[in-house]
């Protein structure tokens, strides 16, 4: 979602050392005393260190403490924020600051296409009208955004990426809740429903996987914090992209398509849009 360039950006004119631990070999042959000498000796006097999917490491925030407590100025990415928040909460608390970078939001997109929003025109009805479609289809990923090209190839490869390496094999999660949650988007869920429609071994089981996932790809909102806590967990995906091989079964399946799911997720994500119209 653009998170490493970002960071790139953020290092721009600093003199920085970096490290992709999205490089099996790196991690298949991971000697940390190794790694410090080989960057000493390829970055030298490098003032930053930008470790980028840091999450891949096992036991990653250990290495980072000691980091830390040798003076390293870091700069870590990672795909799941949930995780990496947890741990560098646990390893070290109050000593870094966390920037979260979503895909574009509706309002970001039609910017990006040189559009505003709050200000539109008569004569951009169209153009508006195909760019809604766009999102809607192949939601906000910068990647996807700045080259349709790469649009399903690098959208089938990010949803694998994010489940398979991100979440289940780290956390052993069985990969049918996933899909099952994709299917079922915008309909209300609940642990006990799942634990039996997907013979998990309890309900508390179901809870501790549905939260893996909750961070990457889904979101649960309503609109009054009490009900939020109380009803069972309605679940909307994080872009909407990633609801469009769904949605191509569903047309090819029953030659029809329940809009209206696919519009409440729409909204959801745009909702901050949609409230500043609404005031």
């Amino acid at each position: 979602m653009g998170k490493s360039t970002q960071a790139l950006l953020m290092l721009r004119d600093k003199n920085f050392a970096y490290l992709n631990f999205d490089n099996y070999q790196l991690l298949e042959a991971w000697d940390a005393d190794l790694i410090m000498r080989m960057l000493d000796g390829v970055y030298f006097g490098y003032e930053y260190i930008l470790l980028d999917e840091v999450q891949n490491l096992d036991g990653w925030g250990l290495w980072v403490c000691e980091l830390y407590r040798m003076g390293k100025n870091l700069l870590i990415t990672g795909s799941n924020a949930r995780m990496l928040n947890s741990e560098m909460a646990t390893v070290l608390t109050g000593k870094y600051l966390q920037v979260e970078i979503l895909p574009f939001s509706f309002e970001e997109f039609f910017d990006w296409n040189g559009l505003d929003l709050h200000l539109l025109k008569a004569e951009h009805k169209t153009e508006s009208l195909v760019l809604s479609y766009d999102y809607l289809k192949n939601g906000g990923y910068l990647e996807v955004v700045a080259s349709h090209q790469l649009t399903r190839s690098y959208l089938d490869t990010l949803f694998d990426s994010i489940i398979w390496k991100g979440v289940a094999k780290r956390h052993n999660v069985r990969n049918n809740l996933a899909m099952y949650l994709v299917a079922n988007f915008c309909n209300p869920v609940s642990a006990n429903e799942l634990t039996s429609e997907l013979d998990f071994s309890s309900v508390n089981t179901t809870k501790k996987y549905m939260d893996y996932l909750h961070e990457p790809c889904f979101s649960r909102y309503n609109n009054k914090l009490k009900l939020m806590k109380q009803a069972p967990r309605k679940v909307y995906v994080v872009d909407d992209s990633l609801t469009e091989e769904e949605l191509q079964n569903n047309i090819r399946l029953l030659r029809k398509v329940d809009s209206a799911k696919v519009w409440n997720s729409f909204l959801v994500s745009s909702y901050n849009l949609l409230n500043s119209f609404l005031r």
